[in-house]
C-alpha cells in the first residue's frame, strides 16, 4: 500500500512539474499530440509507406517543446522571477539524464557490434549528442537525411536535439526583449519575425537542401510557432468558445493529415511545407484550451496520453534498435517491425520509469551550478573522454579480422572527398572549372574534360588510370545530381533543376570556348521513366553531342556502373559470419539500353567506355574484385576500386579515346564475360 501511494505521488508531481507553482495545469491533450507526433516518427522509420510523412513528427515536437517552454518562461518573466540559472536547470533535468543512457547502452553495443569505423562515428555522434552538436555533425557527415547511408547511423536521430537546444541557447534572451515591447508592437513584429523565418527557411531549401534540414536557423520557425502561440495565451488568455476549439481541431486534424499522408520523404522541407504540421499543431493546441472539444477528448484518451508521457524516451530508444537491425542486416517485416516496436515501448517505459521521473523530481531542489555539474558536466566529460580513448585506438581494430580494417580503408577513399575543389555540391554550382583539377598526366595543357554528377565524379580514378595509358590530361568538372544535358536541369525541386541548368549552360560555353580534342560525359543516367522523359532526354543528349562535336571535340560517354547491394556486405561478411552473397544479378538494360543504341547509330563517331565490363560477368556482377571492395555506398565507387577497374579496363587493351567496340550495354548479360 506505501509503494503504491509513493507510486502515484511521484506520477501526480510529474504531470504538475518540478516546481507546480510554476507550470499551467496539467494537458493530457498534450500528451496526446507527443503520442501522434512519435508513432508517426517509428512508424515512418520502421517503413515509409505506414506514414509517407512521418518525420513531421519531429516538427509536432518542436511547437509543442516551444509552446510548454515559453509558456512557462513568459509567465515568469512577466512576473520577475524569471532566472536563467532556473531556465537550463530545468532543461539539464528534462534532457540529459535519459540521452546520456541511451548514449551509454548505445555505445556498450557498439564495441561488440559495430566494425572499427563505424564504431569511430558512433563515438563521434555521441560526444556531438552531449555537446548539443548533433545536427551538425550529422550535416557534415552524412549530408542528406534521406540517403540510404543514414540508415545504419544509431544515433542520427539526436539531430533534433541539437536543433532544439540551440533554439534554447537564444530564445530566452528574446523572450526578454519580446516582455519589453508594448502589445502593438509585439502585434508587428512576432508576425513579421515568424514570415521572415519562414522566408529563410525557404530560401535554405532552394539553395542548401542538406544543410536545411538539420540546422537551427531553418528551424527556428517551427519552434518560434508554439512559442508565440503561448505568448499570447499568457497575454490574451487562453479563453476559447467550444465551437471555436472545434473548428480549431478539425483543421488542426486535416492538416495533419496532408502532413502525415500527402507529405513524403521527396517534398522539399522544411521551408513552406513544414507549416503544415506545425499550424496544424498549433490549432490543435489551441483547441485544447476548451477540454469538450472533439480533438481534445480524443488526444485525452488513455492509449494516447499513455504513450505521450514515454514519448522523449520512445523516441531515443526506437532509432537506435532500428539502425541496429539495419546494420546486422535483419529485414525489417511486419513481424520483425512489431518486435523493435514492442522493445521501444518497453524501454522507453523503463527510462521513463526509473530515470525521468527521478531525475526529474530530485532535480527540483538542486541548486543550478550542482544540476550542471552532476548532470551535465560529468557526463560529458565520461563521454568525451570515452570518445578520445576510442578514436585515439582507432576504433580497436583487435576486436575484429584484420581485413575488416583493410576493407574499411579502401571503402573510405571517397572520390567527392579527395577532389573537393573539383567536385560541387549543389550549393555551389556556380563555381567554375579550376586549373588544378586535373587527371591523368598533369603537365601539359587538358585535352579532355569531364562533366557529370557524382556518378562522373567517381570514375575519376578510371579515367587517371586511362588518361595516364595514353598521355592525356583530363579536366574535371562535375556537380551533384547533375546530369551533362546541354540546356536541360534535374533534381528534386524546381531550385535544384535551375541550378543544374545554370550549371550545364556554364559547362557547354566552357566547351565551346576552349580547345578540348574530348568531352567525357558521366552520369547515373537514368533506366526507367516515361517514354516522353526518354525522348526529352534523348533530345537532350543529341543537341549536346551536336554541341561538343561543333567545338572540335569528341564525345565520350561513360555508361553506369552496375550497383551493389551493400558496400558493407564484405565486411559484414566478416563480421557477423554471415553467408550472405555479396554479389547481384545485372539491372535489365531497359530503354537506357535502346537510347544509347540510337545515339550510336545516329553518331557514329561517339565513343562509349563500360566500367560493367569489368565490374560484371556471367549474369553476375560483383562487390569485390580480389580483395578490393569496389563500391563506397549502393551506388558510387570508391577511389581505389574505381582505380582497379581502370587498371583492369587497360589489360583488356580498351583506350580511353577509342573506347569499346562491343560495349556490354549492347550485349545480354548471358554473353558477359568472366571477369
Amino acid at each position: 500500500m506505501r509503494r503504491q501511494q509513493i507510486k502515484n505521488k511521484v506520477l501526480a508531481f510529474w504531470k504538475r512539474g518540478m516546481d507546480s507553482v510554476d507550470k499551467p495545469h496539467y494537458r493530457p491533450d498534450i500528451d496526446g499530440l507527443r503520442a501522434i507526433a512519435v508513432i508517426s516518427v517509428v512508424l515512418f522509420h520502421l517503413d515509409k509507406k505506414l506514414v509517407p510523412g512521418g518525420f513531421v513528427g519531429v516538427d509536432i515536437f518542436f511547437v509543442i517543446s516551444g509552446y510548454l517552454i515559453t509558456l512557462i518562461s513568459y509567465r515568469k518573466i512577466r512576473e520577475k522571477r524569471f532566472t536563467f540559472s532556473d531556465f537550463y536547470r530545468r532543461r539539464i533535468n528534462r534532457i540529459i539524464p535519459a540521452l546520456v543512457t541511451m548514449l551509454i547502452c548505445v555505445v556498450i553495443a557498439g564495441l561488440i557490434v559495430l566494425s572499427p569505423a563505424d564504431l569511430t562515428r558512433l563515438v563521434k555522434g555521441a560526444a556531438a549528442a552531449i555537446a548539443a552538436v548533433s545536427n551538425v555533425y550529422f550535416w557534415r557527415e552524412y549530408g542528406n537525411y534521406f540517403s540510404s547511408g543514414i540508415s545504419e547511423a544509431p544515433l542520427l536521430h539526436t539531430w533534433s536535439l541539437g536543433v532544439e537546444e540551440q533554439f534554447y541557447i537564444v530564445w530566452p534572451m528574446i523572450l526578454l526583449l519580446l516582455a519589453r515591447l508594448r502589445g502593438l508592437a509585439k502585434l508587428i513584429i512576432i508576425p513579421l519575425s515568424l514570415a521572415g523565418a519562414v522566408v529563410i527557411s525557404e530560401i535554405g531549401v532552394r539553395t542548401a537542401a542538406s544543410a536545411s534540414y538539420y540546422l537551427l536557423p531553418t528551424r527556428f520557425f517551427e519552434l518560434a510557432i508554439g512559442s508565440s502561440l503561448a505568448i499570447f495565451v499568457v497575454e490574451q488568455g487562453a479563453f476559447i468558445t467550444r465551437r471555436g476549439a472545434n473548428l480549431c481541431g478539425i483543421a488542426g486534424l486535416v492538416l495533419m493529415y496532408i502532413s502525415l499522408f500527402v507529405l513524403s520523404d521527396v517534398t522539399p522541407f522544411p521551408g513552406v511545407n513544414a507549416l503544415y504540421p506545425c499550424i496544424g499543431t498549433a490549432l490543435l493546441i489551441a483547441a485544447g484550451a476548451e477540454s469538450t472539444s472533439l480533438t481534445t477528448r480524443i488526444l485525452s484518451t488513455k492509449p494516447f496520453v499513455q504513450i505521450g508521457l514515454i514519448s522523449y524516451s520512445l523516441y531515443l530508444w526506437h532509432w537506435p534498435l532500428i539502425a541496429y537491425a539495419n546494420y546486422l542486416e535483419v529485414k525489417i517485416t511486419l513481424f520483425s517491425g512489431a518486435i523493435i516496436f514492442l522493445f521501444s515501448i518497453i524501454l522507453a517505459w523503463l527510462t521513463w520509469k526509473f530515470v525521468e521521473v527521478p531525475f526529474r523530481h530530485t532535480g527540483a531542489s538542486m541548486s543550478c551550478f550542482r544540476t550542471t555539474l552532476t548532470r551535465y558536466a560529468a557526463p560529458f566529460s565520461a563521454i568525451a573522454l570515452a570518445s578520445f580513448i576510442v578514436i585515439a585506438n582507432n576504433g580497436f581494430p583487435s576486436r575484429v579480422d584484420s581485413r575488416v580494417v583493410a576493407y574499411e580503408n579502401i571503402i573510405g577513399t571517397a572520390p567527392e572527398k579527395l577532389h573537393e575543389r573539383c567536385h560541387s555540391s549543389n550549393f555551389f554550382y556556380r563555381r567554375e572549372p579550376h586549373p588544378s583539377c586535373l587527371l591523368g598526366v598533369l603537365d601539359k595543357r587538358a585535352d579532355l574534360l569531364l562533366i557529370g554528377d557524382s556518378y562522373a565524379n567517381h570514375f575519376t580514378g578510371m579515367v587517371d588510370v586511362l588518361a595516364k595509358q595514353d598521355r592525356l590530361t583530363v579536366m574535371h568538372y562535375t556537380m551533384d545530381g547533375c546530369l551533362p544535358v546541354k540546356g536541360m536541369g534535374f533534381g528534386s525541386g524546381s531550385s535544384y533543376i535551375e541550378k543544374c541548368r545554370s550549371r550545364n549552360n556554364v559547362s557547354y560555353e566552357f566547351i565551346a570556348s576552349h580547345r578540348f580534342k574530348y568531352v567525357l560525359l558521366g552520369a547515373s543516367w537514368p533506366n526507367s521513366g516515361t517514354a516522353e522523359d526518354f525522348a526529352r532526354l534523348h533530345k537532350g543528349l543529341q543537341d549536346s553531342l551536336i554541341s561538343i562535336f561543333s567545338a572540335g571535340a569528341k564525345p565520350i560517354v561513360i555508361l553506369n556502373n552496375q550497383g551493389t547491394m551493400n558496400a558493407q556486405c564484405p565486411i559484414r561478411r566478416l563480421l557477423t559470419g554471415s553467408t550472405k552473397n555479396c554479389e547481384k544479378a545485372p539491372e535489365p538494360n531497359g530503354k537506357q539500353w535502346q537510347m544509347f543504341q540510337a545515339l550510336k547509330r545516329e553518331f557514329p563517331d561517339l565513343v562509349y567506355i563500360d566500367p560493367n565490363k569489368v565490374i560484371c560477368g556471367k549474369g553476375i556482377c560483383h562487390a569485390m574484385i580480389g580483395n578490393v571492395p569496389l563500391y563506397r555506398d549502393r551506388g558510387h565507387l570508391n577511389d581505389i576500386g574505381s582505380r582497379l577497374i581502370g587498371k583492369i579496363l587497360v589489360e583488356k587493351g580498351i583506350h580511353l579515346t577509342l573506347g569499346d567496340a562491343s560495349p556490354s550495354l549492347f550485349e545480354s548479360t548471358e554473353t558477359m564475360t568472366t571477369n
